[in-house]
């Protein structure tokens, strides 16, 4: 929601000593910085980035600077191989991993919890070093926040051996169930990322009944994007954002009762794939070649990916959209204007692994002063308070 919107992050120094949600937001930043630049390929991940090319924008270097990371912690991308936990446990002492599994259990082990991940970070922002960056996810396994717990395991299943991944596993499949929906959204990506056919993820992109509408007559189209295919927010009523659009924004917003334009939601690029293919075969029934389009987080890669396979469009707004330029780009012979309205580092893209933002003249980027909430750029709130629809 727009309440929740962070216009300054709290500096990580000041974060790693405060357990409120505000501070998480920026602990949650570094965990996935670490991960990032730990990063080792293997399993499914590295078979999704196969011919990839090297990200681009994972981590702005202004994003950084108000985060209060120093540039040198890039040094840990030079780190190579995976980590055992044992070895990592082993650094941290024992009477350190008691105190972990102990956390959220007993109030006392959450403090001294605390003060041993704000030891670890300024250790690793003074000098950068793998096995302390390590121990830092290790610990933040244990924090009393669910949003850095999840972002801890999301790192951790970038960086420790698979063959030591079953608690942050099960970290993020508990983090699927949680109340905050950047919680559940980190944590669904992530868990993609590490066991893509695990059970969880059927139930989020099992389709269920879509709401009514009225008669289509229009020529824009709201697209869902990962695990939304059954989110109330881009169909009509109740105050959705869809309705918003539809009585203001756009008023010409599509919604065809008896056949809405759905893909799977799911999290890989075969998904994305059989998106873009219904997507243009739903245009193509309609004769609406041109139509614009408006997509939030993946939802926005396949329209990428249509236009790129010749479906015409005219006007792109993508929301939130993850960058992954050789994988899903606009073909700019195609589409008449194409406009990006995004936050300041994106918890959600960290997670995916994607550019932050595009790099190319021919994408009107608008970076909201908003940090990390992967959602609020389809709240309408956030469109009211930030004066989003005179940028597209």
């Amino acid at each position: 929601m727009a309440d929740d919107e962070l216009t300054e992050p709290v500096p990580i120094l000041d974060a790693v000593r405060d357990v409120s949600p505000r501070a998480a937001q920026s602990q949650a930043a570094l965990l996935l910085v670490i991960g990032n630049l730990m990063h080792q390929p293997e399993g499914p991940a590295a078979a999704a980035e196969a011919g990839a090319d090297a990200a681009e924008d994972l981590m702005p270097a202004d994003d950084l600077d108000a985060l209060g990371i120093p540039q040198d912690v890039g040094r840990l991308a030079s780190h190579r191989g995976r980590l055992r936990a044992a070895e990592v446990e082993a650094k941290l002492g024992a009477e350190t991993v008691l105190t972990v599994q102990r956390a959220g259990v007993e109030d006392d082990a959450a403090s001294v919890l605390v003060e041993q991940q704000s030891a670890l970070c300024r250790s690793l922002l003074a000098a950068p070093d793998p096995q302390t960056a390590a121990g830092l996810v290790e610990v933040s396994m244990g924090h009393p926040e669910s949003l850095v717990r999840v972002c801890a395991a999301a790192a951790a299943c970038e960086i420790f051996d698979r063959r030591d991944l079953r608690r942050p596993a099960e970290m993020l499949l508990a983090g699927t169930y949680d109340a905050d929906e950047l919680v559940r959204d980190v944590a669904a990506v992530a868990l993609a990322r590490l066991a893509p056919d695990h059970p969880r993820l059927a139930e989020l992109t099992r389709p269920a009944p879509l709401a009514g509408g009225a008669e289509p007559a229009q020529t824009n189209l709201l697209v869902h994007g990962t695990f939304a295919s059954n989110a109330s927010w881009w169909q009509p009523g109740g105050g959705s954002f869809f309705d918003y659009l539809k009585n203001g924004p756009v008023p010409d917003l599509l919604f065809d009762p008896a056949d809405p334009f759905r893909w799977s939601g799911g999290y890989s690029d075969a998904a994305r794939s059989q998106g873009a293919h219904r997507l243009a075969a739903w245009v193509a029934q309609r004769n609406l070649q041109g139509l614009g389009l408006l997509g939030h987080s993946h939802g926005a890669s396949i329209i990428m990916l249509a236009n790129s396979r010749g479906l015409d469009v005219g006007r792109m707004v993508l929301l939130s959209c993850p960058v992954h330029r050789r994988k899903y780009f606009p073909d700019f012979n195609r589409v008449q204007r194409v406009i990006s309205i995004r936050v300041r580092f994106d918890l959600v893209i960290a997670a995916d692994r994607g550019g932050q933002r595009f790099r190319d003249p021919r994408i009107e980027e608008n970076v909201l002063p908003i940090w990390f909430r992967h959602s609020v750029t389809h709240d309408p709130a956030t469109w009211r308070r930030h004066g989003v629809p005179a940028m597209i």
